[in-house]
This record gives structure tokens, C-alpha cells and sequence, in this order.
């Protein structure tokens, strides 16, 4: 966390990692986890994300926090479809959230979901 990482690289031979943490960082682009298929929790908050991308084969993903990006497409969820296990969400802080159906879009995106940003789903 606040390492001044701009790239994920490496990481192709951890094929039994189960959690990233590079919150606070300089990322500009999700890449490199193509072999990470056991991935539960994937924290890249407050980078410089523009979009949810490359990670459709994560179908482990449990924890997903991407608040404080630059996400603004709705279709980038899709990304996160086969992730059937999927509890928590953290998109706040990202264009997203200024949709007065912020909430209900997720939700209807993901409904496997009981956490959305830091309130538990109804």
C-alpha cells in the first residue's frame, strides 16, 4: 500500500494466491492475473484505474474493492459476471457513484451481493 506501484507484473506463477492488496498505489490498468484463478480478495483502491478489465477469469473473487478510481462504465461490471461467490463490493469514490441508481444497478449486476461500498444490501 503506497509503494508507488504503477504496473502488476509477477504474478503469473502465484497460481495459489488468494489475496491482493495494492490499494494506494499508481495502477493505471488491471493486467497480469490471468494465471490468478484462486484470487478471493482483490483490493485496488485509490489507483488510477479508468476500467474493470481482464479479470473475467476470476471466478474465486469474494472481495472486490475498487473505490477512489476513475471507473465509469456500467458494462465494466460484466467483467465480474462469473464470479458467482461474489459478497462485497467497494465502488465509491468512482464516477459510478454520482448515478442516483448507484446502488440498485450493482446490486442487479451482482445479486449475489450482501455488502456494497461499507452498508450491508437488504
Amino acid at each position: 500500500m503506497s509503494n508507488r506501484i504503477t504496473k502488476i507484473e509477477g504474478l503469473g506463477r502465484l497460481v495459489n494466491l488468494e489475496q491482493i492488496y495494492c490499494s494506494h498505489n499508481g495502477v493505471a490498468a488491471l493486467e497480469g492475473l490471468d494465471n490468478n484463478v484462486k484470487l478471493k480478495t482483490l483490493d485496488m483502491a485509490v489507483n488510477r484505474i479508468k476500467k474493470i478489465e481482464n479479470i473475467s477469469q476470476l471466478k474465486e473473487i469474494e472481495e472486490f474493492w475498487f473505490n477512489g478510481n476513475g471507473i465509469s462504465e456500467w458494462n465494466d461490471l460484466k467483467q465480474l459476471e462469473n464470479a458467482k461467490g461474489i459478497q462485497t463490493v467497494y465502488l465509491e469514490g468512482n464516477p459510478l457513484q454520482v448515478d442516483p441508481n448507484y446502488r440498485r444497478k450493482i446490486k442487479l449486476a451482482l445479486p449475489s451481493l450482501t455488502q456494497i461500498d461499507s452498508t450491508l444490501c437488504r
